[in-house]
């Protein structure tokens, strides 16, 4: 529970970085969407651990992973 919370922490910050993104501020549907997945993991903080929070921790770890690597690139 300690390391998925922390990871939560992680992807909202990564998220919140990522709104400042030219690509994603620019396009005021993206960043509502990425703002929708920032509040979703905040609430994660007031439930136990099951399959619908984990589906979406590891959904959003690879939509940060592309995020980060199309801006690397």
């Amino acid at each position: 529970k300690v390391f998925l919370n922390q990871e939560i922490g992680r992807l909202k910050e990564q998220l919140a970085e990522a709104t400042q993104h030219e690509e994603i501020k620019g396009d005021e549907e993206m960043l509502e969407k990425t703002n929708k997945i920032i509040k979703r993991l905040e609430s994660f903080a007031k439930e136990g651990i099951n399959e619908r929070v984990l589906m979406t921790v590891l959904k959003t770890q690879s939509l940060v992973g592309e995020i980060y690597n199309a801006h690397n690139d």
